[in-house]
């Protein structure tokens, strides 16, 4: 699911349907897990957001 979008960067100024991104590395969710469970757990709960991204330079919407 897309929603229409105007990129506030100023050098950008895309008008369209927005990217959904979620956020999450295996490997660092990995490396984190091994040092602690604590780490792991905060890094799902902070990365498992889904955000709406600029399909042209990438800048992070919502």
């Amino acid at each position: 699911m897309s929603t229409k979008i105007i990129c506030p960067n100023p050098n950008c100024g895309y008008r369209g349907k927005g990217k959904v991104d979620g956020r999450k590395s295996g490997c660092l969710l990995i490396v984190l897990l091994c040092l602690g469970i604590v780490p792991g757990i905060i890094y799902l709960l902070w990365s498992g957001k889904k955000g709406i991204v600029c399909p042209k330079c990438g800048m992070r919407i919502q």
